[in-house]
């Protein structure tokens, strides 16, 4: 997986790289989710991105243990992005991101955010 977090979350929503037509709603979007991890016990000075340039090392440092957050991030960035027409399929991503919710809580109050 790249460690660029808008190269990220454009592969997990099937848009090439070279199509930068969305760039800013997608950074709009990527911010947004961070703002919810901050409200889940993040960092606030880490919980954000200002360009295209950012990469995962500089949101979860070293930390294997917060892998997770990619996945979440990119599914959340995904439903505001590009929601599934099938109600079954927004309903399983929901749920999905629900259970991230609730395993990024966990690790924070675990002292995972470090």
């Amino acid at each position: 997986m790249t460690k660029n977090i808008l190269l990220s979350v454009k592969n997990g929503l099937g848009i090439p790289e070279s199509v930068n037509n969305f760039d800013e709603e997608l950074l709009l979007n990527i911010n947004s989710s961070f703002s919810e991890l901050y409200q889940l016990g993040f960092p606030k000075d880490e919980a954000f991105i200002a360009d295209m340039e950012s990469d995962w090392n500089s949101i979860l440092g070293d930390n294997k243990d917060l892998e997770f957050i990619k996945t979440y991030v990119i599914l959340s960035v995904k439903l505001l992005f590009d929601p599934p027409q099938a109600s079954t399929v927004m309903d399983a991503q929901k749920a999905k991101i629900a259970e991230m919710v609730f395993r990024i809580s966990v690790a924070v109050e675990l002292g995972g955010e470090s």
